[in-house]
């Protein structure tokens, strides 16, 4: 028999153990995405005080009746004389959003809008004000008009912010479902067999025995792509959008393989060193969570102290993630971002895959 007969003869046995047991392992891909989403998914939606610049073109009643309409519990308005000024405030972190009111205020003849608003992913709070925003710019009378006419508003999303704070956790909690799955497939799997004496089994058989370790990270991949498929799911339920639609998915499904097989290699270098399940499983949890907190699973890595963000720039979760966002958030996925992600987690999978073929040669 060959490596690849014997790789599948070896996965199979794998799948059938995954599906004889199906109920809990669909329940425990399940309840992690479900939770996670349910519990932090509505963070970026109840923001109060949110600091908004607003460049008053109009200058007229109706517009400083606006902007006093504005203060309150919900948003913090700093006014500024240009536009310029406000997009570099934006842009520092300054403010989290800015208002635009053109000098038509509360109408315009021409059909353009009275009311711009800018925002962007970096704080997902500007998410909440804009509906406060929106149906106050609404609320504003045309003059002596007898009928009350609506300022036309609209919200444009600055630096390639879209999407919601939903979506934008469900790209981390899809990578940590499929990190989770590949992390406790194959180790698990591999330290069962070695406790049961199988292990040994498959050394004394005629098969190839890389077809040993080939078959356990591809089965722990495949029940990876099972969790993400679930993770996804769950998160289009929530409220969760995928801008790029079917072809984002298939993006969204390669960049989860791609982890998958380079964190079932790093399965095989823990297990040639672990032989108790209690203490494999705190070894993988260990190795998992730190990589998916700095990869920017709840809010961007910009954000994290000056010390951590080095440290997230080779966490390869990181490029998985920020993949993701894209096709999920941005509706499209620029060519030099492509090449850099796909290849880091490449290069992760094959790096992590050689050195799990050694020490698992010399120590198992």
């Amino acid at each position: 028999m060959g490596t690849v007969s014997d790789t599948l003869t070896l996965y199979k046995r794998e799948m059938i153990i995954f599906f004889g047991n199906i109920k809990q392992n669909m329940a425990r891909a399940t309840i992690f995405p479900f939770l996670i989403i349910l519990v932090f998914g509505t963070l970026g939606n109840t923001a109060t005080h949110v600091p908004i610049a607003i460049v008053n073109y109009a200058n007229n009643p109706a517009s400083v009746q606006f902007i006093s309409d504005l203060g309150g519990q919900s948003v913090s308005v700093k006014g500024v004389t240009s536009q310029q000024n406000a997009e570099a405030m934006l842009k520092s972190g300054e403010v989290d959003m800015m208002v635009i009111i053109s000098p038509s205020f509360p109408l315009d003849s021409n059909g353009n809008p009275s009311v711009m608003i800018y925002y962007t992913t970096s704080q997902f709070s500007s998410l909440s004000a804009i509906p406060f925003i929106e149906s106050t710019a609404s609320s504003m009378g045309a003059g002596a008009s007898k009928v009350q006419q609506q300022a036309d508003v609209v919200a444009t999303p600055s630096f390639a912010a879209k999407g919601s704070y939903t979506t934008f956790l469900v790209g981390g909690v899809i990578i940590m479902a499929v990190a989770m799955a590949a992390m406790f497939s194959g180790g698990i799997s591999i330290i069962t067999d070695r406790l049961s004496g199988n292990l040994k089994t498959f050394f004394i058989a005629p098969i190839d025995k890389i077809s040993i370790v080939l078959s356990k990270i591809l089965s722990g991949a495949s029940q990876a792509m099972i969790s993400a498929i679930v993770a996804i799911v769950i998160g289009l339920v929530f409220g969760a959008k995928i801008a790029m639609g079917a072809y984002g998915l298939a993006w969204i499904l390669l960049l989860s393989a791609l982890v998958a097989v380079g964190l079932g290699s790093i399965t095989i270098i823990l297990t040639s060193f672990v032989d108790r399940i209690e203490v494999y499983a705190l070894m993988s949890q260990a190795v998992t969570l730190p990589l998916w907190f700095l990869a920017g699973a709840f809010f961007p890595t910009s954000a994290l102290p000056s010390w951590l963000y080095p440290i997230s720039v080779i966490d390869p979760l990181t490029y998985a993630i920020n993949g993701i966002r894209y096709v999920m958030m941005d509706g499209y996925y620029p060519v030099g971002a492509m090449a850099t992600d796909v290849g880091v987690l490449i290069a992760f999978a094959l790096v992590m895959f050689a050195i799990g073929m050694n020490v698992f040669k010399e120590r198992v």
